[in-house]
């Protein structure tokens, strides 16, 4: 949907001014100072998270793809038992990357020094 002049039946008055419709998100555009969305406490996504896997060096998309595969194996498993995923907010900021438990509100992963490197978050 775009922003638009709604048109009525009858003409408006010269005096009234058009009604307008609500923007879309997707016709909206970028924000205008995108980082500065960063800044702060950050964006917070909601997820759902199915394990973290420490994985030594960064060598390539394989190990990456590797890694991922172990990880749902895991999370098929579990879901067998009648377990569920666990529900987090996934907090992106200009200092790192928080993954904060949704009920309890514990960080679990609180990265936020340049050596912490994550190779993939899967949305």
């Amino acid at each position: 949907m775009m922003e638009t002049e709604q048109m009525a039946a009858s003409c408006p008055a010269p005096d009234q001014t058009p009604v307008r419709s609500w923007l879309s998100s997707s016709s909206r555009g970028a924000p205008s100072h995108p980082p500065s969305r960063f800044s702060g406490d950050g964006v917070r996504y909601k997820a759902k998270l199915i394990g973290v896997d420490h994985v030594p060096d960064a060598p390539g998309h394989k190990m990456c793809w590797d890694s991922m595969m172990k990880l749902k194996g895991f999370e098929a498993a579990a879901r067998k038992q009648g377990r569920h995923k666990q529900r987090v907010w996934l907090k992106v900021s200009s200092s790192g990357l928080r993954i904060v438990d949704e009920r309890t509100g514990v960080s679990y992963t609180d990265c936020n020094s340049p050596k912490s490197l994550f190779l993939f978050v899967l949305a």
